[in-house]
C-alpha cells in the first residue's frame, strides 16, 4: 500500500525531519507540548548573513549566541538555532543544508563571554553523559591541592540538575538552555572549592557513568590495568549531554548537542588555548565519506581555531552487528535484503540506502512488512507510507543532497516503534523479517550500492528502550578465520567492512579503534570498527591508530572511576580507547602549544606498533597498537 505525502517536498528536508513533520513529530512531542525543535545549519554563505536573511524574512527562529556572538564563527557556515516547527519551511529556502535535532521548550537570548580559568598548560573538554566532576582524581596537585581541575560545567538538560544539590546550579543568560556550575559560589574563580563539589552530588547517583570513565582516562590521576596514571594538570571543561541525546542511540539529536558543546568549550577555554575535545559518541548510518552535517561542522571549527583544537572519537563498535550491507546491481536485475526487526522496541528503526549521485533515477526500492504489506519508492517521488501521517506505521523517502549527505542520494526507511509501555498509545510497527527490494530499473549496473542501519540498541545502566535490528544473509560468515582479520565472503551482501562510526570519516578528527590484551598479541577488539570509508579523495581509510579497549578476552574492558569517590568499574568499547589517546595529545600540546594536526598525526604514528603477523588491514588499525 502506497499513501503519499502532501505536495511539501519533503525531498528538500532532512529525510527525519521529513518523516517526523509527515507522522505529526510522534516521537518528539508530548501532547500539548510547545511544538519547537533544534536544528543544525549549513548556511548558504556564513551565519553573519543568515541572520540578515532571517530578519529580512520575518521568520521567527533563534540562532544560538554560540555563534551569532562572535565575529570569528559569524562567519563559518555552521550553527543551531531554536525554530517552531510550523515554519521550519520558511526557513528553508534560506540555507543549504538543515538537520533536526531534538525538541526543545526554549532558547533564550544570550551573551556568552570567553571563560575565565586559571592558566593551564592546556584544556581537555569532554563531551559525554554525567561526568562526576567533584570526584577525587579530578584533583589538582602542588598549589591546586583541594581544588578541582573541573573549570566549568555545562548541563544541557532543561530541567535543573535538582539531584546534584540545585543551589550550585545556575541558568545564566550567558547560555540559553540548561543549566553551568563554574564554581560553588556562582561567581568565576580560578577552581571550584573540591570539598563543596563532592557534597555537589550524592552517593546514590548510578554507580557507573560512562562521562565519567572517559574523563577519568583523559584527564583523571589513578589506577588503570595495575599502573598508575600519569598526573594530569590540565583543565577540564565537562559538557552533559541531554538524558534524551543519550538515550537516543541513534544520534538523532547528536549533532546539534555534541556542536553547541564544542563551541561551549572553545569559548569556556579561551581561543588561544590548545583544547583537546573527547566525544566518545557516535551513530551507524550515514554516508561515510566526511560529508554529514556534523562532520564538515567539526572540521570546520577545527580550521578555524587554527591548529588550537584537535577532536578526539572512536571508530565505533559496530563491526560485527550485522549492521552495514553492500549490493552491485546489474542491468535489469533485482536483489533483497532481509531485515530482522526485533518486538518490544520502543524507539523508531531507521534504514538508509545510500545510492551512488547520479544513479538515483535507475533504482526502485520497496519495503515489505512480515505480514507482505508493501510501499515503493523512486526518485522524484517523494515520500510514501503505508498509512496517511500520524497513523503511518512505516515510510520510505528518497532524500536529496539537503540530507545528511551531500555526495551522494540517500533512501531513508523509517519504521515506528514495535513496542510500547501502554501499547495504545502509540502507532507500532509489526516485528519479524522485513524484505527490502532494490530493483535496478536501467540498463546499466549499480555498483557500491551501500545499506546501513541505524544504531537502536539501549546503553547499559539506562532503562530499556530499543532493541538493535540486524541484516539475514546466511552467506555471512560470523566469526571468519582466526586468529587475525576475519574476512568478509565476497559472495555476502552484508559486510564488516565499512562498519565505522558514521560522524568518524571528516578530514581534520583524530580517530581510534580499540585492541584487547597486551600490544604484543595484536588482537583487534572483535567490535572495533573499520573502513574502507567513501571519502571522495581518500584522505581517510579508517582509524588512525589502536588503543586498549579490553583487558583480555576473558576480562573485558578496563578498570576505570566510577561515579563514588572510591567506586571503580569495567567500561569497554572504542570509547574507552579514544580518551586515552586524548589524554596523550593533551600532554603533547601542553609541551609543544605549536603542533599542527599533521605533527600530531606523525607523534601517533611514530609511537604505534605496526602490525605484523596477525594478517590485520589498516583500515582496522590505522598505524598499529598504542601503548598507553
Amino acid at each position: 500500500m502506497n499513501v503519499a505525502a502532501p505536495d511539501q517536498s519533503p525531498t528538500r528536508l532532512d529525510p527525519y525531519l521529513a518523516w517526523a513533520e509527515y507522522t505529526g513529530y510522534r516521537d518528539y512531542f508530548q501532547p500539548g507540548a510547545p511544538r519547537t525543535i533544534a536544528v543544525a545549519i549549513k548556511c548558504k554563505t556564513d551565519v553573519a548573513d543568515l541572520l540578515v536573511e532571517i530578519e529580512r524574512a520575518k521568520v521567527k527562529i533563534a540562532i544560538s549566541p554560540l555563534y551569532s556572538l562572535n565575529d570569528v564563527v559569524q562567519r563559518g557556515r555552521f550553527c543551531t538555532a531554536s525554530v517552531e516547527a510550523a515554519d521550519v519551511h520558511r526557513l528553508l529556502p534560506l540555507v543549504e543544508r538543515l538537520e533536526l535535532g531534538t525538541a526543545i521548550d526554549t532558547r533564550a537570548p544570550f551573551d556568552l563571554v570567553e571563560g575565565q580559568r586559571r592558566k593551564a598548560r592546556s584544556v581537555v573538554g569532554v563531551i559525554d553523559d554525567f561526568v562526576a566532576f567533584g570526584h577525587p582524581s579530578f584533583e589538582g596537585k602542588g598549589p591546586l591541592k583541594g581544588r578541582s581541575r573541573v573549570s566549568y560545567v555545562w548541563s544541557q538538560d532543561l530541567a535543573r540538575p535538582a539531584a546534584i544539590n540545585p543551589a550550585l546550579w545556575t541558568a545564566p543568560s550567558s547560555l540559553g538552555y540548561g543549566y553551568e556550575l563554574s564554581s560553588v559560589s556562582g561567581a568565576v574563580v580560578p577552581a571550584p572549592d573540591l570539598a563543596a563539589l563532592r557534597r555537589a552530588y550524592p552517593t546514590a547517583l548510578e554507580r557507573r557513568g560512562h562521562g565519567t570513565a572517559t574523563a577519568y582516562l583523559a584527564a583523571g590521576n589513578g589506577r588503570l590495568r595495575g599502573g598508575l596514571l600519569e598526573e594530569s594538570d590540565v583543565d577540564i571543561v565537562a559538557v552533559h549531554l541531554p538524558r534524551r541525546t543519550v538515550a537516543d542511540t541513534s544520534g538523532g539529536s547528536l549533532t546539534v548537542q555534541a556542536l553547541d558543546g564544542m563551541h561551549y568549550i572553545v569559548r569556556r577555554a579561551g581561543f588561544g588555548m590548545p583544547i583537546v575535545v573527547n566525544l566518545s559518541y557516535g551513530a551507524m548510518a550515514g554516508p561515510h565519506d566526511g560529508s554529514s552535517l556534523l562532520e564538515q561542522a567539526i572540521d570546520e571549527l577545527i580550521e578555524t581555531m587554527e591548529g588550537r583544537l584537535t577532536v578526539v572519537l572512536p571508530a565505533g563498535n559496530a563491526y560485527q552487528l550485522q549492521a552495514h550491507a553492500r549490493i552491485d546491481l546489474p542491468p535489469a536485475a533485482t536483489d533483497v535484503l532481509h531485515w530482522r526487526v526485533p518486538p518490544d522496541s520502543q524507539t523508531p528503526t531507521f534504514l538508509e540506502l545510500w545510492v551512488p549521485m547520479g544513479r538515483e533515477s535507475d533504482l526502485q526500492v520497496e519495503v515489505i512488512d512480515p505480514k507482505n504489506v508493501s510501499v515503493s519508492v523512486v526518485s522524484g517521488k517523494g515520500l510514501q507510507s503505508d498509512a496517511p501521517g500520524p497513523r503511518a506505521t512505516f515510510g520510505a523517502i528518497f532524500a536529496s543532497h539537503l540530507g545528511k549527505g551531500g555526495l551522494q542520494t540517500k533512501v531513508l526507511i523509517a519504521l515506528a516503534p514495535t513496542g510500547a509501555v501502554v501499547p495504545r498509545s502509540k502507532v507500532l510497527a509489526r516485528h519479524g523479517l522485513w524484505r527490502v527490494i532494490l530493483t535496478n530499473r536501467s540498463a546499466h549496473r549499480i555498483d557500491g550500492l551501500h545499506a546501513w542501519i541505524e544504531r537502536n540498541d539501549s546503553l547499559r545502566g539506562r532503562p530499556h528502550r530499543g532493541i538493535q535490528s540486524y541484516f539475514v544473509d546466511s552467506a555471512y560468515k560470523r566469526n571468519g578465520q582466526q586468529p587475525g582479520e576475519a574476512p568478509d565472503n565476497p559472495a555476502a551482501r552484508v559486510q564488516r567492512a565499512g562498519s565505522y562510526n558514521s560522524i568518524a570519516s571528516g578530514l581534520h578528527t583524530v580517530v581510534i579503534g580499540g585492541y584487547t590484551g597486551r600490544i604484543e598479541d595484536e588482537h583487534v577488539s572483535a567490535y572495533s570498527g573499520g573502513g574502507p570509508l567513501r571519502t571522495p579523495t581518500g584522505q581517510r581509510k579508517g582509524p588512525e591508530t589502536l588503543a586498549p579497549s579490553d583487558e583480555s578476552r576473558q576480562l573485558p574492558g578496563l578498570r576505570v572511576a566510577g561515579n563514588g569517590g572510591a567506586d571503580t568499574v569495567r567500561v569497554n568499547g572504542t570509547s574507552v580507547a579514544a580518551p586515552q589517546v586524548t589524554r596523550l595529545i593533551a600532554a603533547w600540546c601542553a609541551d609543544d602549544p605549536t603542533l599542527t594536526l599533521a605533527d600530531i598525526r606523525q607523534r601517533l604514528e611514530d609511537a604505534s606498533w605496526p602490525s605484523t603477523t596477525k594478517g590485520y588491514n589498516t583500515y582496522r588499525t590505522g598505524y598499529g597498537w598504542l601503548d598507553c
